[in-house]
């Protein structure tokens, strides 16, 4: 995990300079010509991108350890979950390609005080097009068009095959798709643009969660 939140950082590190410089040498030639240039990235982007850095300095240099990780700090955040899948296979010595994923939505709305003993708790998480039971831990209907703010997400890496733990609920489960997010841009719901999915219990048909493109979007 270390390894990758350093190449993380540095690449990120290397992103912010070289669009600050470009950003510099823009505004020296519009002093010039009078004219703005269209081609500079937005004030927006650059104050996302710098918070985004400082998550990724806590993550690493923090002096306590990290409780909670935003998947959205990352520049790639299927790698994030790969190298938890890789942290638990070189910890117990076995191969990779025995571990899953396995999520938990966590039924308190509070964030823990330390972190899980094992895997990761993932915050920032958003449930759009649907609502968030937190009573029986469900996606239910809504008619609202704002998205449900989900409590955190409990990620382990396990060795015991592609399972969903069901548990006694009478609800079906619904694959829920997770996407990366911001505030000033619409997000593209195309296959290539999911991260991973999360088992939600739903009181709804999946069918009709995925009619309506429920989904659960990362956001800063």
């Amino acid at each position: 995990m270390h390894e990758f939140l350093e190449q993380e950082w540095k690449g990120l590190s290397t992103l912010i300079s070289s669009l600050l410089t470009d950003l510099t040498r823009s505004r020296s030639n519009s002093n010039i010509t009078n004219n703005k240039d269209p081609s500079q990235p937005p004030l927006w982007l650059l104050c996302q991108l710098e918070s985004r850095l400082e998550l990724l300095r806590l993550y690493l240099f923090g002096v306590s350890p990290t409780v909670v990780y935003n998947l959205s700090a990352f520049e790639n955040p299927r790698r994030f979950l790969v190298a938890l899948l890789q942290e638990s296979a070189l910890a117990e010595q076995r191969d990779l390609s025995e571990y899953r994923l396995h999520y938990q939505v966590l039924r308190t709305s509070t964030t823990p005080s330390s972190p899980p003993q094992t895997g990761a708790y993932l915050t920032g998480m958003e449930l759009h097009n649907a609502l968030w039971d937190t009573r029986l831990g469900a996606i239910q209907e809504t008619l609202s068009s704002q998205p449900c703010h989900l409590p955190i997400v409990w990620v382990t890496a396990k060795a015991d095959g592609p399972k969903m733990i069901h548990g006694s609920s009478m609800f079906p489960l619904y694959l829920c798709p997770v996407y990366l997010g911001t505030a000033k841009e619409k997000i593209s719901l195309r296959d290539s643009n999911i991260i991973t999915y999360i088992p939600l219990v739903a009181k709804l048909d999946p069918v009709l969660c995925k009619l309506r493109r429920v989904c659960v979007i990362s956001v800063m």
